[in-house]
């Protein structure tokens, strides 16, 4: 008997990979099921929490992931922290680093200004987070 262990992150970190972890698990899965011999499979999910969505179930009867069971929430532990101790953040980000921008997009920060960092001679967004 194999047991498989799946623990998904879907933090806000993740936001924006979905598909690739949706599509891995489910890659993982259909692997598994060709194989010989039987499985149980548990899989939990975590954020700022913590759920269990599959508990020594049958390799057999697992269905597919989905974006109704896997999808990002809440910020990673450490901006979720910093958030609860500050009612005002500011940062800034590369604006070639979509997936950076989009994630603090999720998180509630603004593009407020832009800059240029003589440095690396890329631009940059200045972002913002203000709490309600």
């Amino acid at each position: 008997m194999t047991e498989l262990v799946f623990i998904l992150d879907r933090s806000g970190s993740m936001s924006g990979l979905e598909a690739d972890t949706i599509g891995g698990f489910n890659s993982m899965l259909a692997q598994q099921k060709r194989e010989a011999g039987e499985a149980l499979v548990s899989t939990v999910l975590f954020a700022n929490d913590s759920t269990v969505i599959h508990d020594r179930l049958p390799l057999c009867e697992v269905p597919p992931l989905t974006e109704k069971e896997y999808f990002t929430r809440g910020c990673t532990a450490l901006l979720d922290a910093v958030k609860q101790h500050y009612t005002d953040l500011s940062l800034e980000v590369y604006q070639k680093n979509c997936r950076a921008v989009n994630f603090y997009h999720a998180q509630g920060f603004r593009i407020e200004d832009s800059a240029w960092q003589d440095e690396t001679r890329h631009p940059t967004w200045i972002m913002r987070w203000q709490a309600d």
